[in-house]
């Protein structure tokens, strides 16, 4: 359904992307003017004034994230690469989604988001900016922690007024902040935290965490963290010909997704630990597969909140 038929206009956008446009401009305005106590129509209908921040995540590592293996990959190649491709895609929707809530935004303030990139409008506040550097950390911690440096998720802002998305002016204000996230593809990580050698400093017990008494230390899957003990054995990493076999928690996970998400089961994301994964998304967010979502979730977690 076109946003317009009436008038001499070209019935090239849809009503639906039109109105989640809209709503992600009244929320950045509702909460810029609210914070700054202007909720007056002559400061509303202002349009020179930076009222926003147009902002962008871009999960840079993706090659390597889903193709990268160790020997033993082949034997689970097919599920891995559909589930680590599910997984690139939920990881950069769950950091909008965190993003959004620090901010105080809805998620419709999210205009874009797919093949590894999030868009979302913002208020030009102070309080985005802390909640962007917050955000960032977290985040860029926990994938550092798990995938030793092997990917991270970059952001880039750039203000703009109402004036800045008419016409021609939008077309800079697009290419300006395209060039700005590029640039962040260099500054991937913060190099004085986590500069030179993977060490206890960045994640404690990380050398601890290598058994020599499992068969392989090393995950056979991915060929970078140690196996864990707790995922001796477990039915999703196993090949036909094994009784028992090591991995470690993130391959695991990543192999149970690619197995469950063609099943035809249902899929929840939840808050807390209690779930499926072995290790929760940006260590809060839990992914329950079911047979019947709404029905479930109310029986076993009644005060879950689900995406």
């Amino acid at each position: 359904m076109p946003a317009a038929r009436v008038g001499r206009v070209i019935p090239d956008v849809s009503l639906y992307d039109h109105l989640r446009t809209t709503a992600a401009l009244a929320g950045a305005l509702y909460l810029y003017h609210r914070k700054r106590g202007t909720l007056e129509r002559k400061f509303i209908c202002d349009d020179s004034e930076t009222k926003f921040l147009l902002i962008s995540g871009d999960f840079y590592g993706i090659q390597d994230f889903i193709f990268k293996g160790g020997g033993e990959e082949r034997h689970h190649r097919a599920k891995l690469l559909r589930g680590r491709s599910f997984l690139v895609s939920l990881l950069v929707e769950l950091a909008a989604e965190m993003l959004c809530e620090r901010i105080g935004l809805s998620f419709l303030s999210v205009f874009f988001s797919a093949a590894g990139k999030v868009h979302l409008l913002a208020p030009n506040l102070e309080e985005t900016l802390e909640a962007l550097s917050q955000t960032r950390e977290r985040i860029n911690r926990w994938l550092y922690e798990n995938y030793l440096g092997e990917c991270a998720l970059g952001f880039a802002v750039t203000e703009a007024c109402p004036r800045d998305f008419e016409g021609e002016r939008f077309q800079g204000l697009w290419r300006r902040h395209l060039e700005r996230l590029e640039e962040a593809k260099y500054e991937r990580f913060d190099l004085y935290r986590f500069g030179g050698a993977f060490s206890e400093r960045v994640s404690p017990g990380y050398l601890e965490r290598f058994r020599n008494d499992l068969e392989p230390s090393l995950c056979p899957l991915c060929g970078r963290r140690p196996s864990d003990p707790g995922i001796k054995g477990d039915s999703y990493i196993l090949r036909p010909d094994q009784k028992e076999a090591c991995a470690c928690k993130l391959c695991r996970d990543q192999a149970l997704i690619g197995t469950l998400l063609v099943k035809g089961k249902r899929m929840a994301v939840v808050r807390g630990k209690d779930g499926d994964l072995k290790e929760p998304l940006f260590g809060e967010y839990q992914i329950r597969f079911l047979e019947d979502c709404a029905e479930e979730l109310a029986k076993k977690r009644r005060s879950a909140k689900t995406f």
